[in-house]
């Protein structure tokens, strides 16, 4: 700089000296006071937000993970339901081949019983014949009574044998069918209180109540604010608000 220039910018300095030492003289420890007063409040004002969203977001990870197992436990009990229609649809096919079978063995075991019924008219038959013709005074052969007796007994004792084992394949099937009827009738009961408790945990998940669906918060933000918090996490990727494990319905 020249001498001129620089005369003229200590000038400046000077100036602009006494502005601020006026300025400064016009700051007293009220104002200090007012000033270090406003930075404490906002300082604590910043430090108690800082908390209340450390605090939202361990709440909404906490619920988050809570939303999670109770997705993942429907989602078993769902598994479970649709096992147990499977094994309630095996039992049935069963139970169509078991009477199938039941019936076929009645059949065989009236068979059985009509045979029994038929060698002892046969042998009565027989009995009446040789006496007519004793009566008549006309010879009759022993050992073609005996003979005739003794095949009579043969037939009669094979088909007993039989009828013994139709009447205990028939109460074995009949056991079962009773069995699987009372473990049918168990499994229904369990299954629609399985379907039951479901429906509840939908409506808790959904709509904040495990009664009716509401919309009605009575002015509970917050309760409102966390029911749709939980109806969000069902979006999936591709934005469908429908949730799992429901059943999207057919375009018409």
């Amino acid at each position: 700089m020249s001498e001129e220039e620089w005369g003229t910018a200590v000038d400046e300095i000077k100036q602009s000296k006494v502005l601020l030492d006026g300025l400064m003289l016009q700051i007293n420890d009220t104002y200090l006071d007012v000033i270090k007063s406003a930075l404490s409040k906002r300082s604590a004002k910043r430090l108690r937000l800082e908390r209340i969203n450390e605090a939202r977001k361990r709440q909404k990870m906490e619920m988050k993970k809570q939303w999670e197992e109770r997705s993942r436990k429907i989602d078993e009990d769902l598994q479970k339901i649709k096992n147990d229609i499977d094994k309630a649809k095996q039992k049935e096919e069963f139970k169509i081949q078991a009477d199938i079978i039941l019936r076929e063995v009645t059949r065989k075991k009236q068979d059985a019983k009509k045979c029994l019924s038929k060698l002892d008219a046969l042998a009565r038959l027989r009995k009446a014949r040789q006496n007519t013709a004793k009566g008549r005074g006309m010879e009759v052969s022993e050992s073609d009574a005996v003979s005739f007796s003794t095949n009579i007994d043969k037939l009669k004792s094979l088909w007993t044998q039989k009828l013994s084992l139709y009447e205990k394949e028939e109460a074995e099937l009949r056991d079962k069918l009773q069995k699987d009827s009372e473990e049918k009738s168990m499994s229904e009961c369990e299954s629609q209180r399985r379907v039951a408790e479901n429906l509840s945990m939908w409506r808790h998940y959904l709509f904040g109540t495990e009664e009716n669906p509401q919309v009605d918060f009575k002015g509970n933000i917050e309760h409102f604010i966390s029911v749709r918090f939980n109806w969000d996490q069902y979006i999936n990727s591709e934005g469908s608000p429908i949730p799992v494990g429901w059943v999207v319905p057919p375009s018409t």
